[in-house]
């Protein structure tokens, strides 16, 4: 992969192309059916940015939470935070049927996995909460149905 800008001299950074990567998808409980997995990654500083989807071709078998990897990379924890349930970014659960979407996030799940959670609102005067993306959670999933995620870290020795 080629860097797309370097500058060279004090503050020097590089930001690298985007490439293509196949994210590994881990649960909970169950195992998802009928989704196909893209990513991309790109390198910026000492920072990895990625983009995943999870398109669904069906309804896809039971399962409880959405776990993704990231290249073979390690999570610079000192530089975050906090390690317990931080946002790292954003994702949607899409609903094709009603082009519908709930708002999720990114969240931190350990040094080489990221986890995404919807936002449930829990209505007025309370505060809203993350809850874990599941086959009938927020919406039960179904062909053409779409989650996704982009968040970006700081990685280690970068």
């Amino acid at each position: 992969m080629g860097n797309l800008f370097r500058t060279y001299g004090p503050g020097a950074i590089t930001v690298t192309s985007w490439a293509s990567y196949t994210p590994t998808l881990t649960h909970n409980s169950g195992g998802a059916t009928n989704v196909t997995i893209t990513g991309k990654w790109r390198r910026v500083a000492d920072t990895i940015q990625v983009r995943v989807a999870l398109s669904f071709t069906g309804t896809p078998a039971n399962f409880d939470g959405v776990y993704l990897s990231f290249p073979s990379v390690t999570i610079d924890t000192t530089k975050l935070a906090s390690s317990g349930n931080q946002v790292l970014g954003e994702a949607m659960v899409w609903n094709d049927d009603v082009t519908q979407h709930n708002v999720a996030a990114t969240i931190y799940a350990s040094t080489s996995t990221v986890e995404v959670r919807w936002l449930m609102s829990q209505g007025t005067n309370s505060p809203s909460i993350y809850k874990v993306v599941a086959q009938n959670s927020p919406i039960v999933l179904t062909t053409n149905d779409l989650i996704t995620s982009t968040f970006s870290v700081p990685i280690s020795g970068w």
